[in-house]
């Protein structure tokens, strides 16, 4: 240890040095080994930096926090975020670390060596890795997380590249780029895709999965395969979006994945107005490209809109990405651009599904000044929104939420899951619904199979499924399996509560108190407003006895 302090001292900001046998570039925020290299962010890079002047020395979070973003207001979870980042990029197990050690109530140290850039490498028994380091995953180490997600579904995918030619064509949508340089506008370009993949899931001859986009590499289509390999999928939808005032152009590239082959391309220069044409077209073309053959009924659905207005769109979707973040500001936020959207048109479907959706966590979230009030609104809305379109899966899964977590009415919640599952067999979050209430009534089979479709369906976001499959475990009383899908869900979204208090549950029945009084210290800095029985009151378990048993669980842990 002290030849590494002594090595350690000449890190700086700007040198590269060695840990482990990554070489790292602060200048140019890259890890770099065995031919790879992976761009870190600048503050992910700054805390490894701080990490590695200090090796072996336990460091303290206020420290860490300050060092990094001194003069900068940030959450609870940005340190934890920067931490399980650099644990993805240089493959560190959190339970079995080489890398960074988390010291329980204090905070971290790096146990790895740090040495100068000219140092040989270590060798490879002296440095313990964990066996995702050793894969050659399509050119791309940043691919790993996507990988675990892979492996987690690989029984569970349906359309296996050996047996393509009898199944239901497949397709993942990608992201499309928001080109404008404005990070205001991604709602915008994010909007666009989410419409992209509900007209698409309205047809019963394509199965759709949406994607988060692939690291770049030497070989583009090499990448795409692989992605389209591990999700079951043959063809691949991406696309881009620029707008400037009431200018827009849209393109979009339809892919198939086995050959290469480049099956539609398109790109449109239109005016605000002509977005929902946009939308139309590109649906059109894929369907063409596909060789589908839509139902009379598919054509009708395909064809229509919940709104016309152009500006009640606009604002859904600012709405919408407001909503996403899970706050308590932006839930009010989004439910006063939601408000706005059906001032200008009242008829509109979705937003009265999504205001809904902000009265019922208003009330599951005690965000509410007037419980019962949000309650009575969640239930109104959602019931208009099933009344204008009953055909929408969106509409049904909204009913199903508010049933489920305002009024705890399990029997209508899965009937609204299982009708929307009808309606688009596709729809993520239908299954994540379904998964969720057989959760809470104690059918935990049926609950892991449920979740496990919905990850696969939607990749994008599994933290909420994966901490719906981590429930499912702890109810059935396998811990291990719970405590593996909820630290899952918490590198997704470490700030997201209820896989916190899962997993603090969770580490409690496994024996480890330590570990559950230190995520409850992390529970209490994050949400200083959490009362436990506040929060058990709004939980819809049907088995009383399995409610108590996770309310004592997190008292053990300290929280009360």
């Amino acid at each position: 240890m002290n030849e590494s302090l002594h090595q350690a001292r000449a890190v700086d900001a700007h040198r590269p040095f060695r840990i482990g046998d990554w070489l790292v570039e602060p200048d140019t925020g890259r890890l770099n080994t065995d031919g790879r290299s992976i761009k870190l962010e600048p503050k992910v890079m700054g805390l490894l930096v701080y990490l590695a002047q200090r090796p072996g020395q336990v460091l303290f979070r206020e420290e860490l926090e300050q060092a990094i973003w001194a003069g900068t207001v940030v959450g609870y979870d940005a340190l934890t975020s920067a931490i399980i980042k650099l644990r993805k990029a240089f493959g560190d197990d959190p339970h079995h670390p080489w890398l960074i050690e988390t010291v329980a109530k204090k905070g971290y140290r790096l146990i790895a060596p740090v040495t100068g850039p000219d140092s040989p490498s270590p060798s490879p028994a002296s440095v313990p890795r964990p066996i995702v380091r050793n894969r050659r995953l399509l050119g791309a180490a940043a691919l790993a997380a996507l990988t675990l997600v892979g492996l987690t579904i690989g029984w569970f995918a349906f359309d296996h590249p050996g047996s393509r030619a009898n199944r239901t064509p497949s397709i993942a949508v990608l992201p499309f780029a928001n080109l404008g340089g404005d990070p205001r506008l991604t709602y915008f370009s994010d909007g666009v895709r989410e419409d992209i993949i509900t007209d698409l899931s309205k047809l019963s001859g394509l199965r759709v999965i949406a994607r988060n986009p692939v690291p770049a590499s030497p070989d583009q289509t090499l990448a795409l395969k692989g992605v389209a390999e591990m999700l079951g999928v043959r063809y691949v939808l991406e696309g881009s979006v620029r707008r400037s005032g009431d200018d827009i152009r849209i393109t979009a590239k339809l892919i198939d994945t086995e050959t290469g082959s480049h099956l539609w391309a398109e790109g449109y220069n239109r005016r605000m107005r002509d977005i929902f044409a946009v939308q139309d077209d590109v649906t059109r073309n894929i369907v063409t490209a596909l060789a589908l053959t839509l139902t009379d009924e598919e054509k009708e659905y395909v064809a229509r809109r919940d709104t016309r207005s152009v500006e009640a769109y606009d604002l859904f979707l600012q709405g919408q990405a407001r909503y996403t973040r899970n706050r308590r500001d932006d839930n009010s936020g989004a439910r006063d651009y939601f408000l706005r959207a059906l001032a200008l048109d009242a008829g509109f479907t979705r937003a009265h599904g999504a205001l809904a959706l902000t009265h019922a966590d208003d009330f599951r979230f005690t965000w509410s000044s007037d419980p019962a009030a949000s309650a009575d609104a969640a239930l109104r809305h959602a019931e208009r929104a099933v009344a204008l379109d009953a055909r929408s899966p969106q509409a049904h899964w909204v009913l199903g939420y508010v049933q489920l977590y305002v009024h705890k009415d399990h029997a209508a919640a899965l009937k609204m899951g299982e009708r929307a599952i009808a309606l688009d067999p596709n729809y993520a979050s239908a299954h994540g619904l379904l998964a969720v209430s057989y959760a809470y009534v104690g059918a935990t089979e049926t609950a892991v199979r449920q979740s496990e479709r919905a990850i696969q369906l939607d990749p994008d976001h599994t933290a909420r499924y994966r901490a719906v499959l981590g429930l499912a475990h702890y109810v059935a009383g396998r811990y291990d399996k719970a405590r593996t899908a909820l630290e899952q869900a918490l590198e997704q979204n470490p700030a997201r509560l209820q896989p916190q208090l899962y997993l603090a549950a969770t580490l409690n029945r496994l024996g480890k108190p330590d570990e559950a009084r230190w995520l409850a210290d992390t529970i209490r800095t994050g949400h200083p407003e959490f009362k436990l029985q506040t929060w058990a009151d709004t939980q819809p378990f049907s088995n009383q006895a399995q409610l108590r048993k996770i309310v004592d669980d997190l008292r053990r842990a300290g929280l009360n």
